[in-house]
């Protein structure tokens, strides 16, 4: 048998057909890099340094989070289909008795195994998975397909690939097995909303049903029952991620659905830019309302067979270590709601912040008692590392409340509660710990007469003596932030009511940015890492068809690797002026990889006028441009310079031959006028009849 050992990992390399058939290029060498010169601890300071979705995508910890709730035994047999570079596999391990994962590209294989060198219940079988298939057993407990499935037609060659790879997986299942597959939802929100269908890169494509063919093809949810049902798979549930699959902070289920004001996490568009025609939070809230939620979920996590305890879970692993938890919502018929609540430490460092709730159970009952009731929390391990139990209350939260009563404009009934929410924590004024953690979402309101007010969590408490109106106003922000536009009036409204100077409240402002940058340990959040990575979102729906705010002068590079351009391998790199120059001459620099073999310079977003004055290729540098441009949509002035009468203006570039293998370092140096496109379209004419005048 051919193998490889990296560290205690196996490569089976029976099934290999000696070459990697798919690569993204360089990034994958440094990627290689990273796992294998850097423990995982060491992963957050590097994705935080690097500002590189390909970085942030692969080694950011937050991908376990779609798998990471699932209850897998320790001793169950796992099957990993399509286990790249290894995302999941390590949580996978940590749970499981062995985990079995199959992977076309050896590379990819090869940072999988760096990573988790440690484990020693880790095989990756290397090749075709219709290749590796017919030696795979047939007793998995779980088949683990995230993010594969959409990628049927490649792995699998049938007339429906699909129904075929479920009928393959299923003869691989042990009689209780599960398959579990997350994919997106064609019919997502954030799609009609102006994201870019995820594989393509392209508007709408999902939405219109891939009009322009491809291999990949996401479903809906009734598609995806349907296509259950003709493969008589009867047991199964969906649960649904949000903000979607890859980067999970919540998983909601049929049996515990969002309520209004949770779906706030929208703007999350870390790997290209984007359009947004509407606002997502305010749909989604609608929707909630119309119960049409599971019909629009960006993503779907879909376990076949019998569903599993937890009905729904967060993620607050955004955090430093030391207070990084999830959240759960398990089923257990012999508490009275039929359900509990699980609060879990997701590392060693975070047991203590779960330990203490029990001791701050005791001080906040004794604190509030007759104002508040406290959730009782029962700490214990699960997993190996400290839990903490409390019951699942029914009834309704005091942040719907204040969203209903800003929905109908009734401002009265929205003071008289945070009136009553004042008056219940007078109760603590003078106590020795202050509850830092009392917003809206966490009183709960039970009784007949909706008169027993529920403190569920308490995780953040101080022994620093914070006054009510303070606590008061960390819980009005926090309410303020899930949806700055629509709580904006009550909000000013209540700082006024409650005397908050315009300066104060800059001033506190500056001190919950304060707490949650001790929250997170100082690293990027993924709201931060959406910022940083900087791809733009357009807002159209401000601007309407005019959409303005499209940088007009914004450059993007695509990629040749064999296949032709896409949205989905391109970039934007930044554009320097060139000292001591004239004022419209620039330099764009990035780099290739030894597999790009063409790569399109899109100068500018409007009409321009072009002057290539050389390309850099390595040490070489090309001053003869004729020579490696194979293409454009503009119309020459001389052999390296154009105009363009296209908002769309591009050059196309052959660079194979200039190459040296592995990484190569392009610059362009080029001097650009930005044109209207009455002007561009005039000079284009001129030089058309120019050119048919001497018959050029």
């Amino acid at each position: 048998m051919k193998e490889e050992f990296i560290g205690k990992v196996k490569l089976n390399l029976e099934k290999y057909p000696g070459e990697d058939f798919y690569c993204d290029g360089a990034i994958e060498d440094r990627l290689l890099e990273i796992a294998r010169d850097h423990e995982a601890s060491e992963y957050p300071e590097i994705i935080a340094k690097e500002n590189s979705w390909e970085v942030f995508y692969h080694f950011s910890d937050k991908r376990q989070n779609i798998i990471e709730w699932i209850p897998i035994e320790k001793d169950a047999k796992v099957l990993e289909v399509g286990s790249g570079c290894g995302a999941i596999t390590g949580m996978l391990s940590a749970k499981a008795g062995s985990v079995s994962c199959v992977e076309l590209s050896k590379k990819r294989s090869s940072i999988n195994a760096w990573r988790n060198r440690e484990a020693e219940n880790v095989e990756i079988f290397v090749g075709n998975f219709e290749d590796i298939e017919p030696g795979l057993p047939e007793d998995y407990d779980y088949i683990f397909l995230i993010g594969v499935y959409e990628y049927s037609q490649a792995y699998i060659h049938a007339k429906d690939p699909y129904d075929e790879f479920l009928r393959i997986l299923k003869k691989h299942l042990a009689p209780e097995g599960r398959i579990v597959i997350a994919i997106e939802n064609r019919m997502g929100l954030k799609y009609f909303a102006g994201c870019r269908e995820d594989h393509l890169g392209t508007y709408f494509e999902g939405l219109e049903d891939y009009p322009n063919g491809g291999v990949v093809r996401t479903f809906s949810r009734r598609s995806l029952e349907e296509r259950l049902k003709k493969n008589s798979i009867s047991e199964y549930s969906f649960y649904y991620p949000y903000p979607d699959y890859k980067f999970t902070t919540q998983i909601f289920s049929d049996k515990i659905l969002p309520g209004e004001g949770m779906l706030y996490e929208n703007i999350r568009n870390f790997d290209r830019s984007r359009m947004a025609l509407f606002d997502e939070t305010r749909v989604y809230d609608s929707l909630v309302r119309d119960g049409y939620f599971p019909d629009f979920s960006n993503s779907f996590l879909l376990i076949l067979g019998k569903d599993v305890d937890v009905e729904y879970a967060k993620y607050s692993n955004d955090r430093a270590p030391e207070y990084s938890i999830v959240t759960e919502m398990v089923k257990d018929d012999s508490r009275p709601a039929g359900r509990m609540v699980v609060k879990r430490a997701l590392t060693d460092a975070a047991q203590d912040h779960i330990r203490q709730l029990a001791d701050t159970d005791k001080k906040l009952t004794e604190i509030y008692k007759g104002s508040f009731e406290i959730n009782h929390a029962a700490v214990y391990k699960k997993y190996g590392l400290a839990s903490a139990e409390f019951d699942y209350l029914k009834g309704v939260s005091l942040n719907n409340l204040l969203h209903e009563c800003r929905r109908n404009g009734d401002k009265e009934g929205f003071f008289k509660l945070l009136d009553e929410f004042v008056q219940r924590m007078d109760a603590g004024r003078n106590a020795e710990i202050s509850n830092l953690d009392m917003a809206f979402s966490n009183v709960i309101i039970t009784g007949e007469d909706k008169d027993i007010w529920n403190i569920i969590d308490y995780e953040w408490i101080t022994t620093e003596r914070i006054s009510v109106k303070m606590i008061l106003f960390r819980a009005l922000y926090c309410w303020y932030l899930e949806d700055r536009t629509a709580t904006e009036e009550f909000y000013k409204a209540a700082l006024q009511k409650f005397g908050f100077a315009s300066e104060k409240e800059a001033e506190l402002a500056e001190n919950e940015a304060a707490f949650q940058k001790k929250v997170s340990g100082g690293l990027p959040s993924l709201s931060d890492m959406c910022f940083n990575l900087k791809h733009p979102v357009y807002d159209v729906k401000k601007y309407g068809e005019d959409v303005k705010e499209v940088p007009a002068a914004l450059c993007q590079i695509y990629f040749d690797r064999g296949a032709g351009y896409s949205e989905a391998d391109s970039i934007f790199p930044k554009e320097e002026e060139c000292e001591g120059r004239e004022k419209n001459l620039f330099t764009l620099s990035f780099e290739t990889g030894a597999d790009v073999k063409a790569f399109r310079f899109d100068p500018a977003m409007q009409s321009c006028m072009l002057r290539v004055v050389k390309i850099v290729c390595g040490q070489r540098e090309i001053s003869n441009v004729a020579s490696v441009i194979s293409g454009h949509n503009g119309t020459d002035i001389d052999d390296n310079a154009f105009v363009f009468d296209s908002s769309d203006p591009n050059i196309s570039c052959n660079i194979e031959t200039l190459k040296s293998k592995g990484e190569m370092q392009i610059s362009i140096v080029y001097e650009r006028e930005l044109l209207s496109e009455a002007m561009a379209k005039g000079l284009t004419n001129k030089l058309k009849k120019k050119k048919g005048l001497f018959g050029g």
